[in-house]
């Protein structure tokens, strides 16, 4: 079956869905967890995106994740084949890890973003595994209710609630604790939003997702001035090679053309094509 293009854009917030093939576990012991918390940790640092929650179950796990500086499917794709690989090589086994490709849901309501961090966070509750969200070890509750910004982003939530953040943590304790059946239960008796938090939240995410120009992605990837100048000038030194290529994919993760790109270190289209593929 042909792979289908996902359209999805940076700054966006996503649940992230993601089942083991067969319905087969795909966490057997704690270390896999752990491994897998450790992966999350890592692309965090190093592709740039923000975890709003996420619950570890044997047979799957749910995200939510906002992307910044880096495509959707780049991280998804990074940290699933990580996984695999490791959990292949521990149980010494062959083929597929996970069902298929992930699934994944743009967040555009900030009530429905509430309803879903709900919904992951009770779902060791639906799975019968304990009696209270917070008895769960492999969720983003304990961030949340211990005020821990480290994986979890735990602001943007606690802020949408109250400006105190003693109150607020006592807030979410409450509504989490309110059983639900499904992520859409109970979407309109969501009242623990403040008002003007919605305005808020979209002025911060337009913000964060200001596109940086080709300048500027030069200067991230390249802290020499000397090295950029080269390469604007459109040089074939062979040590140049690997900027132009960081930048190149740096550039295409923001959706310049590559036209745009050749422009700005004057090479032509052909050149930005031949580097990205060799």
């Amino acid at each position: 079956m042909a792979y289908k293009w996902r359209i999805q854009r940076i700054g966006g917030v996503y649940h992230i869905i993601q089942r083991g093939n067969n319905k087969s576990s795909i966490f057997r012991e704690e270390v896999d967890r752990g491994y897998f918390i450790k992966l999350l940790k890592k692309y965090k640092k190093g592709l740039g995106y923000k975890v709003y929650a996420f619950v570890l179950m044997d047979n799957h796990y749910h995200l939510i994740l906002q992307t910044l500086g880096a495509k959707l499917q780049d991280v998804m794709h990074r940290i699933n084949l990580q996984y695999s690989r490791f959990f292949n090589s521990k149980y010494e086994r062959i083929g597929h890890v996970f069902q298929g490709p992930y699934k994944s849901i743009l967040v555009q309501d900030e009530k429905y973003l509430f309803s879903l961090i709900r919904y992951i966070h009770q779902n060791p509750i639906k799975a019968h595994i304990c009696t209270r969200v917070e008895d769960y070890k492999w969720s983003s509750d304990y961030f949340y209710r211990t005020n821990y910004n480290g994986l979890v982003d735990i602001d943007l939530i606690l802020n949408m609630i109250s400006q105190n953040r003693k109150h607020a943590i006592a807030t979410y304790k409450d509504f989490i604790s309110k059983r639900i059946i499904n992520s859409e239960d109970s979407i309109e008796e969501i009242t623990c939003i403040r008002e003007g938090a919605q305005e808020e939240i979209k002025k911060a995410a337009t913000e964060k997702t200001t596109r940086p120009s080709l300048d500027d992605i030069l200067k991230m990837i390249i802290p020499d001035g000397d090295i950029i100048q080269d390469i604007k000038d459109g040089k074939r030194y062979r040590n140049l090679k690997k900027y132009k290529v960081q930048y190149i994919n740096k550039a295409l993760e923001w959706e310049y053309t590559q036209q745009e790109i050749a422009n700005n270190i004057s090479l032509k289209q052909t050149a930005i094509n031949y580097l990205i593929n060799n």
